[in-house]
């Protein structure tokens, strides 16, 4: 399973979305079997600073499939 996990948020970002960081800490905090974190940390996000633009899906796709477990 994997779990993308938000970049922490600009004041801008939480002026807007002030429980985005309270979700980013959850993310962070949930433990379970087959849990692969990625961070989203250096990748492209859209003018919301909440979605990924397309470019950082497209950069992320390699990581998440990397950390995906072979066949």
């Amino acid at each position: 399973m994997i779990l993308l996990v938000l970049k922490p948020g600009t004041e801008q970002t939480l002026q807007k979305y002030p429980y985005r960081d309270v979700v980013r800490q959850q993310q962070l905090s949930v433990q379970l079997p087959y849990l692969t974190k990625i961070g989203t940390i250096g990748y492209d996000y859209s003018s919301d600073d909440i979605h990924l633009t397309t470019a950082g899906q497209l950069a992320l796709g390699p990581v998440i499939a990397a950390a995906l477990p072979a066949p």
